[in-house]
């Protein structure tokens, strides 16, 4: 038995369907193999298992599915490294250890989904007018008070010559 490390070479330029930007992502883990490997064989599972970790990266990117979700699709990514693995004739147990994005990309995305909080946050700029009460929805007012009989307008609320309210 013979365990194997592996890691994506360089950063893999991924484009996150939340934002429709590219990030660079890594990924790392280990390959346990049911026999032990010889040197030459395990560069080549150390290859093998990056190249499908990219196209397993890949597929997951036509799916759209957002960069920050795919840490949830470790299972996906380990399998398609292991059927890579078993189309070389080795048989192994895969890990990944993490799906990470660098600094560069994580604090973009994250400064991005801020503005579309604050987006969705703020008032629009140009807030629509209050609506104007048409004649019918205006309030009534007597023009005579109910109490005295004094005239009183359409705009109190009260009688200026006994106080009762007007309804």
């Amino acid at each position: 038995m013979s365990i194997v490390k592996f890691a994506t070479p360089s950063p893999i330029a991924y484009m996150d369907s939340d934002y429709n930007v590219s990030v660079n992502i890594r990924a790392n883990g280990n390959i346990n193999t049911v026999t032990d490997i010889d040197e030459a064989k395990h560069a080549a599972v150390t290859n093998t298992a990056s190249a499908a970790m990219i196209t397993a990266f890949s597929n997951l990117e036509s799916k759209q599915i957002p960069a920050t979700g795919l840490p949830s699709h470790m299972r996906e990514i380990e399998k398609a490294i292991s059927d890579g693995l078993r189309s070389m004739g080795v048989e192994a147990e895969v890990r990944l250890n993490s799906i990470t994005l660098d600094d560069g990309s994580r604090q973009l995305l994250d400064k991005l989904r801020r503005e579309q909080i604050m987006r969705t946050m703020s008032p629009s700029v140009n807030p629509a007018p209050a609506p104007v009460p048409s004649p019918s929805q205006a309030p009534y007012r007597p023009k005579f008070c109910p109490n005295c009989g004094a005239s009183t307008g359409a705009s109190g609320k009260f009688c200026s010559n006994c106080g009762s309210k007007l309804f």
